[in-house]
């Protein structure tokens, strides 16, 4: 049997560090409602997001 290995290293996204995260991201949830709707008015109708991540 192969072993397939995860795509990152490190620890996953629960316990302390999802906290941490939502308390950090909960603050600018307002800046990412702007870009989430700057984005939408750009996609022909119909489209669906997966997802908008950073970078």
């Amino acid at each position: 049997m192969v072993k397939t290995s995860k795509g990152y290293k490190g620890i996953g996204m629960n316990g302390l560090i999802a906290v941490w995260y939502t308390q950090n991201t909960g603050r600018n949830i307002k800046d990412y409602q702007r870009d989430a709707r700057r984005i939408a008015e750009t996609l022909p109708a119909g489209s669906t997001v997966l997802e908008v991540a950073p970078g």
